[in-house]
């Protein structure tokens, strides 16, 4: 559970951070490099994925290439040197293999008016084509649906979400979730920055383990009009999560 729910974290932001500067009625190609850390092994996630948006609607679609580090594989050898490099100077990775695809989605059902915010019924589907060996992915069909509110208030922009977790396995040791996650960001030097602050969490995934939740700082910059970078950083608040994660990308629009 921990890499599903880290993966899409970072997409959410992601998109929280660029949609609300992004053109309408656009094609946009997206590619980022995330590190996920941990005690026992680190992940470095290279993102490329496709997004439609216009002004009540988006959808995207995104696949991993997913480099694997183990890091109990020094200790429980005894070798202290380390294993990332090889004898050209080139990284080694114990495993690497593409992770799940994700399809994610959202149609604005009533719009921001004066005081009222803006109502979305959103969702994403996960199709399992990571190899689930290596933890990579959970090796079943996932979906999520949900009800996001949005509301942007001069320079700022709120974000929240309420969604439940339909998860494919068949282990009587996990539940389908409630998600929750909200935002709040700000836009400077007339839109071309803008900084958000979100934090995400999923009720009881697996029985006996801890609720996953996450917070994390995102940083947009628009380059120039339909190009946009962006960074990401977050930090896990419990073991269900990742202890850190970072990750860096452009968005373009084609």
């Amino acid at each position: 559970m921990k890499k599903l729910f880290n993966i899409y974290i970072s997409i959410l932001v992601s998109f929280m951070v660029v949609s609300n500067i992004a053109a309408q009625d656009k094609w946009y190609y997206y590619t980022s490099f995330q590190m996920q850390i941990n005690d026992q092994q680190n992940d470095y996630l290279l993102y490329n994925g496709i997004r439609f948006q216009t002004q009540d609607l988006y959808l995207s679609l995104s696949i991993p290439l997913i480099f694997n580090h183990d890091n109990t594989a020094n200790s429980n050898t005894g070798n202290t040197s380390n294993e990332m490099m090889g004898s050209n100077g080139m990284s080694a990775f114990n495993n690497i293999d593409f992770g799940d695809i994700y399809i994610n989605g959202s149609y604005k059902l009533i719009q921001e008016s004066g005081s009222f915010p803006s109502f979305s019924l959103e969702g994403y589907v996960k199709l399992p084509t990571a190899p689930a060996d290596y933890y990579f992915g959970s090796g079943s069909a996932d979906f999520q649906t949900a009800v996001g509110i949005r509301k942007i208030i001069g320079s700022f922009f709120l974000y929240g979400q309420v969604g439940y977790l339909f998860l494919g396995t068949q282990d009587e040791n996990v539940l389908n979730p409630l998600t929750i996650s909200s935002g709040i960001g700000y836009a400077f030097m007339n839109g071309e920055h803008s900084i958000i602050l979100g934090y995400d969490s999923y009720s009881t995934v697996v029985r006996g383990s801890e609720s996953p939740e996450q917070i994390a700082v995102g940083y947009n910059y628009m380059i120039k009009r339909g190009l946009f970078l962006n960074f990401i950083t977050s930090k896990g608040l419990n073991n269900s999560t990742s202890d850190y994660s970072f990750s860096g990308g452009i968005n373009l629009e084609l």
